[in-house]
């Protein structure tokens, strides 16, 4: 979710010197994701090699799943690049929040059958995006698809809505800021 503003930030006196396509910044900050995500998945790779992991057909679609969650994470993050532009103390709280999502997403734990972290595992859309891809490397059944790509579409959504405001924005944050 840092990726774009750290990009955007890192380009913001070159931005007010030079006439180029502010997406340009966007763009490499996703790039720049897509190469740390390859180098981790070589090294997922080679532990679970070397570990003699019993391989499913379902290992297959891990990266797409994984390159879900790098989805939603950009999305948000393109989404939040104005206001974070705009005011510094947002990026402070979208890391407490972020840290606080991921707690209440079943990652160590499982999903309980009831009670109010159950409900709260629900409605987290960070749940499916880490649950599936799991499942699908690990060859469990797969009892989150719909939800998973209901959260995909969304993703979708707010890259687009993003893209849009980041659009409309840029230009007069550019003046405002002062670059």
């Amino acid at each position: 979710m840092n990726a774009p503003v750290q990009s955007v930030n890192a380009g913001k006196s070159m931005m007010a010197k030079l006439n180029f396509p502010r997406e340009a910044l966007l763009i490499n900050a996703f790039y720049r994701i897509l190469f740390n995500f390859g180098l981790k998945l070589t090294a997922l790779i080679v532990i679970t090699l070397f570990l003699k992991h019993h391989f499913s057909v379902t290992i297959l679609l891990f990266p797409v799943g994984v390159l879900a969650a790098v989805l939603l994470g950009y999305s948000i993050g393109v989404f939040l690049v104005p206001f974070q532009m705009l005011y510094t103390d947002f990026s402070r709280l979208i890391a407490v929040s972020g840290q606080v999502l991921l707690y209440l997403t079943p990652v160590v734990y499982p999903i309980p059958a009831s009670g109010i972290l159950y409900y709260i595992n629900r409605f987290n859309p960070i749940t499916y995006i880490v649950s599936v891809p799991r499942n699908w490397f690990t060859g469990q059944e797969q009892v989150f698809l719909i939800p998973f790509l209901i959260v995909c579409a969304i993703s979708l959504a707010i890259l687009f809505l993003g893209w849009i405001l980041y659009r409309i924005t840029m230009p007069i944050i550019i003046e405002r800021v002062g670059a």
